[in-house]
């Protein structure tokens, strides 16, 4: 039966392919799996009309076997059996894309019938369960009967050698299976009994069975067969993934096994006890069967059963003796049946790897298992649309006046709104960063509101921050930590996930949202700048390993000249040992892309300079043919990134610019040199090249600016160019007036405007313009005064008092106000240095990782993957266009892939090797040889106090607080301890006892003195302040009273003090007693 969905998918993403796909299945639809078929994943789909359907998926993560669990074989042979007198279900779909569901899967005929998990089908008539048994061995014997030829499945398996070739793949697990160890007690798993003998017998060819070539189910038994609700007849045969083209004895014996692996012959292993041999009512006997099939299909297989039942239950014992150490068994199961076990493979040695790249690394522990990630889209279970609504109401709620950043990290307000808001989003694991792009956006729009939304963004980013931190906290179990981080920050989430489906509707009627990216909270804080949130620790330690590779994925992108999604990158650990040498994806990762960027920046600059210095008008030489080719090449690389990332994300950096200047600049050039070279124009020509050469102020800083990307002065020029550019429009616009004024004032009188025949009219007022323009421009920028010895020629007095009001306006105010402006855009970018660049690292890393296919070709063989490719998608199946795409990426980056597959291994991660706990760890002799070994700086001693953990002796000593802090704790605890304070009639025993559930004082509660420690997670009130109000005054008077009367004794001795006072060395209370007790103390000696 079909219940709860254990393995979940991503049913949003699986209803919009049905829809698109399939048009039997309406929609919605609805999702329950099945507690049967679980090495393949199996679900029941109900669709909006009710009809019911069966999907099978390939299982997530990590396959051990890559000839198992294919649901493409699967649907394949179905798909084909449907024309002939074979039960299969009827087939609808079969999706190979991993992006929809994160596997493989196939929808096929929900068989409405009985399926029985017991062979011996209890429950059922005799009569009946003897005519079921005898349709199933009909129905396996229609089947050896299809001429597999016929139906289009010749390539389906080999023909001949069917049992060599399973010998020999069980010989390999068993031998793999011998070398695996206890991971807990070291020992080996060792082979199985008598396993060189049986290896021997079954490979002896004169006992084997004779060679047959028919299809084959390769797991055919009575539960994986659909019998009618009421009839005794076979409807549909299930669990395809293991057939081919073999040999039909396989068949025969795996319907028999139960016969000779039951407790008693002919019993279910699970319930021998009502039956005995041959006496369960209507169960045929093995040699009926037989005797069924030999009738039915002319094959007589009984002389050779013997053999091939012997090798079934051999290939149990395999998986036999692995689920003995996987699982607790009772005892007499297994020696190791009390315990269980959990086995590994051993790591390859030395001389099985490539000796090249011996040294071979990943920053994984020893004995760690890999870690893979199948989660293609792991946010698919959150409520993300309510979540928004949810976090922005709570918002609003607290914050209604402007609070600065400073003033949202103070104290109070980080522990009476910050903190309780951090807390309730994160048991919503939700990242709040799309809320602060709302409130900017409000912001720009709502004046009267500017203030207080600016506020609820900064809030927004701040928790955020500290959501992230809190995840990295809670997590931080290495890689697996690092990976649950990655999937917070590029895991992108669909804004309307779990909204309701006329708010979607709605959506895309009234506004431009369509449905085909997701958002990671990465570009979404690259988008608003949430700058704070991107230089945060936790942050950065993501965007660093994925700059240098270390995480792994595929993003979701706008649009793709080259769309190759037939197997996406899920977000996951790259490790070097896995992977294959020529890796395509490694020219992707973002450390690469950049050096690949600047060395192709660089060589476009040189084939710019040598294009400017070989220029010819008359004639085309090969540097301007290869500088035009590389130039469109390096600009598709360009155009194909703001697809990818849209402009908004490609914009961040100041080069881009730069890079949209020079492509502009570019065509106008290659338009003019065409246009030229049609018309035969050499003027057209020498326009070109006047072109090209406005492209030198714009190439010459772009290389400095991508080699010094860090650098303070670039980091600001960004801002300080939008700022000049603003403030110049914005007074070109003002100074438009007093154009017009002395352009109006100087008609008639001005010797240039004197009054001229009409048709001459408007080149005279150009000409004006452009006279009176160029001396505004000349005052402006304090160059040359000729408009202001001139003015008398515009009007005698309001000539000179305008100009000299301009000039006042112009050159005085405007550059004061320019200066003032660029040294605040610098002040405030140097004082966050830090967050600007960490802001720009994660932006040049997010552009970094691509998706579009086009990415893995280097200009200007892009180019050529453009005109070949794009045709190519819409002859080619999405297997073959993949494997196609990837042998060419291969082929045209053989030596850079080679290059970066040494890199990676030899010089980019430490050497992995077995770590002796009692040896001291030595550096790797391949890094930094000189300075490690001269130590020519001090550095180095400072960073190896750090690289060694201490040992727990110094933790220890360490973890003891000096008396200052000591004292502070003391006293957040002190005020709490004199209100919990046991009766005095409780045994002595108990009352010194510790607590093993107590929690112990530390530093971080002296981080707000006088709130509680259970608070300190949580918001306080008014009321939990006032709380016991009373009774602490009522306390304090009689500590004051007591204190009168120690007053007017005499003072004791130093001994005495030290004993009545109950104090430390240190000064500060003892553990065990609290101020109140010591008072009552002195009272009680009273």
């Amino acid at each position: 039966m079909a219940g709860r969905v254990r393995q979940p998918v991503d049913e949003t993403a699986l209803a919009r392919y049905i829809s698109d796909h399939v048009s039997d299945i309406k929609t919605p639809i609805d999702l329950k799996q099945f507690g049967f078929g679980q090495s393949n994943p199996t679900y029941q789909i109900t669709a909006a009309d009710g009809q019911r359907f069966v999907m099978r998926k390939k299982p997530p993560g990590k396959l051990i076997s890559k000839t198992a669990h294919k649901v493409e074989r699967e649907y394949r042979i179905m798909h084909a059996l449907e024309k002939t007198d074979v039960a299969v279900p009827k087939m609808y779909c079969l999706c190979e894309d991993d992006s929809i569901i994160g596997t493989p899967f196939y929808i096929m005929e929900f068989l409405d019938g009985r399926i029985f998990e017991d062979f011996t089908m209890q429950g059922v008539e005799p009569t009946e369960r003897e005519a079921m048994w005898r349709d199933a061995v009909m129905t396996l014997a229609r089947l050896h009967a299809v001429d597999y030829k016929e139906v289009g499945l010749e390539k389906f398996g080999k023909p001949s050698g069917f049992y060599p070739r399973q010998i020999n793949t069980w010989v390999t697990i068993c031998g793999n299976q011998e070398k695996a160890v206890d991971v807990e007690t070291k020992e080996p798993v060792g082979k199985l009994p008598f396993f060189e003998e049986t290896v021997r017998f079954f490979k002896n060819e004169r006992l084997q069975p004779k060679d047959r070539a028919t299809l084959v189910h390769g797991d055919y038994k009575i539960d994986n067969l659909v019998f009618h609700k009421t009839e005794s007849r076979v409807i549909g045969i299930l669990d395809w993934e293991m057939s081919t083209i073999g040999h039909p004895l396989s068949d025969i014996c795996n319907i028999l096994t139960n016969f000779y692996t039951a407790k008693s012959p002919g019993a279910a292993p699970s319930d021998t006890s009502m039956f005995l041999p041959g006496r369960t009512p209507g169960l045929p006997r093995p040699e009926r069967i037989l005797e069924w099939y030999a009738v039915q299909s002319g094959y007589d297989a009984r002389s050779e059963v013997p053999w091939g039942m012997a090798f079934s239950i051999w290939k149990l014992a395999g998986p036999q003796d692995a689920e003995l150490l996987l699982n607790d068994f009772p005892a007499g199961l297994s020696m190791a049946g009390n315990t269980p076990r959990r086995i590994t493979l051993p790591d390859p040695s030395a001389d099985e790897r490539r000796p090249l790249l011996r040294s071979l690394s990943t920053n994984v522990p020893e004995n760690n298992e890999a870690l893979y990630s199948c989660m293609t889209d792991p946010h698919s279970h959150l409520p993300v649309y309510t979540n928004i609504h949810r976090i922005r109401r709570d918002i609003i709620s607290v914050v209604e006046d402007y609070l600065s950043l400073a003033q949202l990290q103070d104290l109070r307000i980080n522990v009476t709104v910050v903190r309780p808001l951090v807390d309730k989003f994160y048991g919503l694991n939700d990242i709040s960063i799309i809320n602060r792009a709302q409130f900017l956006d409000e912001q720009s729009h709502l004046n009267n509101r500017h203030n207080v939304n600016f506020t609820r963004a900064t809030l927004c980013e701040v928790i955020a921050t500290r959501i992230l931190r809190r995840f990295g906290e809670v997590h931080d179990d290495g890689h697996g930590g690092l990976l649950l981080l990655a999937h917070i920050l590029v895991a992108g989430f669909e804004p309307f996930q779990n909204a309701p489906e006329e708010i979607r509707d709605e959506a895309e009627r009234t506004t431009s949202w369509v449905h085909h990216k997701t958002l990671p909270s990465l570009e979404i804080a690259i988008v608003t700048e949430s700058k704070h949130f991107l230089s945060s620790a936790t942050c950065q330690k993501v965007v660093t390993a994925i700059y240098e590779g270390r995480i792994v994925y595929t993003p979701s992108t706008f649009w793709d000249i080259i769309p190759d999604h037939y197997k996406l990158k899920p977000i996951s650990i790259y490790d070097p040992r896995d992977s294959p040498l020529l890796n395509q994806y490694r020219l992707i990762v973002p450390r690469t892309r950049n050096i690949l960027e600047s060395i192709q920046f660089a060589m476009l600059l040189a084939l710019y300079v040598a294009v400017m210095i070989l220029r010819r008008k008359d004639r085309y030489g090969g540097t301007e043919i290869a500088f035009a080719i590389f130039a469109f090449g390096w600009g598709l690389d360009q155009f194909a990134t703001i697809l990818a990332h849209g402009w908004h994300v490609y914009t961040q950096n100041l080069w881009s610019f730069l890079d949209v200047t020079f492509i502009l600049i570019y065509w106008a050039y290659l338009t003019l040199r065409v246009m030229g070279w049609k018309l035969n124009d050499p003027n057209l020509a020498e326009q070109a090249f006047d072109a090209l050469a406005l492209a030198a102020p714009v190439l010459v800083p772009r290389l400095a600016f991508n080699l010094l990307s860090d650098n303070l002065i670039f980091l600001s020029l960004r801002s300080m160019m939008a700022d000049f550019f603003f403030l110049t429009a914005l007074s070109a616009w003002c100074f438009l007036g007093f154009l017009l004024s002395l352009l109006w004032l100087g008609e008639g009188t001005h010797p240039i405007l004197s009054v001229s025949p009409l048709w001459i009219e408007w080149s005279v007022v150009l000409t004006s313009t452009r006279t009176i323009s160029k001396w505004m421009i000349y005052i402006w920028f304090g160059l040359d005064g000729t408009g202001i010895h001139r003015s008398t020629e515009f009007h005698w007095l309001l000539g000179p008092s305008v100009m000299v009001a301009f000039a006042f306006l112009g050159n005085t105010l405007f550059l004061t106000i320019l200066v003032s402006m660029l040294i605040n855009t610098f002040s405030n970018i140097s004082t966050n240095a830090i967050q600007e660049i960490s802001f720009r690292r994660a932006v040049l890393t997010l552009e970094g990782v691509k998706a579009d296919a086009v990415f893995a070709y280097q200009p200007p063989f892009n180019i050529l993957a453009v005109f070949l490719f794009i045709p190519l998608k819409f002859v080619v199946s999405p297997r073959w266009f993949h494997k196609i795409h990837v042998m060419a990426v291969k082929i045209l980056n053989l030596p850079l892939l080679l290059i970066i597959a040494v890199a990676e291994r030899r010089l980019l991660w430490p050497s992995r090797t077995i770590e002796d706990s009692t040896k001291i760890k030595v550096p790797p002799p391949t890094k930094s040889q000189f300075w490690k070994k001269w130590r020519l700086t001090v550095h180095r001693d400072l960073r190896a106090v750090f690289q060694v953990p201490p040992p727990d002796t110094v933790q220890d000593d360490i973890a003891v607080d000096d008396d200052l802090t000591h004292h502070l704790i003391r006293r957040q605890f002190t005020r709490n301890a004199a209100n919990e304070i046991e009766p005095r009639n409780v045994e002595p025993q108990s009352q010194s006892r510790p607590d093993p559930g107590a929690r112990r004082p530390s530093r971080r509660d002296s981080m707000f003195p006088g709130i509680p420690a259970p608070k300190l997670r949580g918001s306080f009130s008014e009321s939990d302040m006032l709380e016991g109000t009373a009774e602490r005054l009522a306390k304090m008077e009689r500590a004051i009273r007591r204190v009168e009367t120690m007053l007017s004794r005499l003072v004791p001795s130093t001994e005495e003090a030290i004993t009545d006072d109950e104090l430390e060395e240190s000064g500060t209370l003892r553990d065990d007693n609290t101020a109140e007790s010591s008072f009552k103390g002195m009272t009680d000696r009273d």
